[in-house]
């Protein structure tokens, strides 16, 4: 089995509210995520251009303005997905409390 067969295997047994608490947690960070890529994309410049030369300037900043946003997304998305599955579980305490009606 591929890797991306084994993913999409995998992201079937997602529950929706999961899936749109990630992607609502991913969201919800870019604000934060792009103005910080931008201001550190003038730092990766210098750091592609110390390890690279002058032309390590341009792949500096790509890089920069890819990864940081990703990990941004990524860690609202962890967040985003935490908070659906915690609010899964206090549901599912209440209902099995309540005797099946919440």
């Amino acid at each position: 089995m591929s890797l991306v067969a084994g993913l999409m295997q995998k992201a079937r047994r997602v529950p929706a509210h999961i899936a749109a608490g990630i992607l609502l947690g991913g969201l919800a960070a870019m604000p934060i995520g792009l103005p910080t890529a931008v201001v550190l994309g003038t730092l990766g410049g210098g750091w592609g251009e110390r390890a690279f030369g002058p032309l390590g300037v341009p792949l500096g900043i790509a890089l920069t303005l890819v990864l940081v946003p990703l990990t941004f997304f990524a860690v609202g998305g962890a967040f985003g997905g935490a908070i659906a599955w915690s609010l899964e579980r206090i549901i599912h305490s209440v209902r099995r409390h309540r005797g099946g009606a919440a």
